[in-house]
Protein backbone atom coordinates (compact mmCIF):
# COMPACT_ATOMS: atom_id res chain seq x y z
CA UNK A 1 0.00 0.00 0.00
CA UNK A 2 2.89 2.40 0.62
CA UNK A 3 4.13 2.05 -2.95
CA UNK A 4 0.74 2.98 -4.35
CA UNK A 5 0.51 6.03 -2.11
CA UNK A 6 3.98 7.20 -3.12
CA UNK A 7 3.15 6.63 -6.77
CA UNK A 8 -0.02 8.72 -6.40
CA UNK A 9 1.84 11.54 -4.67
CA UNK A 10 4.54 11.44 -7.36
CA UNK A 11 2.00 11.61 -10.17
CA UNK A 12 0.22 14.54 -8.53
CA UNK A 13 3.55 16.34 -8.17
CA UNK A 14 4.41 15.75 -11.83
CA UNK A 15 1.02 17.03 -13.00
CA UNK A 16 1.36 20.11 -10.76
CA UNK A 17 4.88 20.77 -12.06
CA UNK A 18 3.77 20.46 -15.70
CA UNK A 19 0.84 22.81 -15.06
CA UNK A 20 3.22 25.45 -13.69
CA UNK A 21 5.57 25.04 -16.67
CA UNK A 22 2.67 25.42 -19.14
CA UNK A 23 1.46 28.52 -17.27
CA UNK A 24 4.92 30.11 -17.44
CA UNK A 25 5.28 29.35 -21.15
CA UNK A 26 1.83 30.82 -21.87
CA UNK A 27 2.64 33.96 -19.86
CA UNK A 28 5.94 34.52 -21.64
CA UNK A 29 4.28 33.87 -25.03
CA UNK A 30 1.67 36.53 -24.17
CA UNK A 31 4.39 39.04 -23.21
CA UNK A 32 6.15 38.52 -26.54
CA UNK A 33 2.90 38.77 -28.49
CA UNK A 34 1.92 42.05 -26.81
CA UNK A 35 5.34 43.46 -27.70
CA UNK A 36 4.77 42.62 -31.40
CA UNK A 37 7.35 39.84 -31.31
CA UNK A 38 6.72 36.27 -32.44
CA UNK A 39 5.45 34.13 -29.57
CA UNK A 40 7.57 31.15 -30.60
CA UNK A 41 10.65 33.24 -29.79
CA UNK A 42 9.94 32.64 -26.11
CA UNK A 43 10.63 28.92 -26.61
CA UNK A 44 14.16 29.20 -28.05
CA UNK A 45 16.64 29.26 -25.12
CA UNK A 46 19.20 31.94 -26.08
CA UNK A 47 17.14 33.77 -28.68
CA UNK A 48 14.42 34.51 -26.12
CA UNK A 49 16.88 36.48 -23.96
CA UNK A 50 18.00 38.54 -26.96
CA UNK A 51 14.40 39.30 -27.96
CA UNK A 52 13.46 40.10 -24.36
CA UNK A 53 16.35 42.59 -24.16
CA UNK A 54 15.03 44.22 -27.35
CA UNK A 55 11.55 44.41 -25.81
CA UNK A 56 12.81 46.24 -22.72
CA UNK A 57 14.95 48.56 -24.83
CA UNK A 58 18.41 47.28 -24.00
CA UNK A 59 20.98 46.84 -26.79
CA UNK A 60 21.53 43.38 -28.26
CA UNK A 61 25.05 43.37 -26.88
CA UNK A 62 23.49 43.38 -23.45
CA UNK A 63 23.06 39.64 -23.90
CA UNK A 64 26.78 39.10 -23.45
CA UNK A 65 26.72 41.24 -20.31
CA UNK A 66 23.77 39.23 -19.04
CA UNK A 67 25.45 35.88 -19.67
CA UNK A 68 29.06 36.52 -18.76
CA UNK A 69 29.00 39.21 -16.09
CA UNK A 70 25.83 38.52 -14.13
Amino acid sequence: MEDAALLGIGLIAIVFYLAIIILLIAAQWKIYSKANQPGWASLIPIYNIIVLLQIVGKPGGGFYYYVFLE
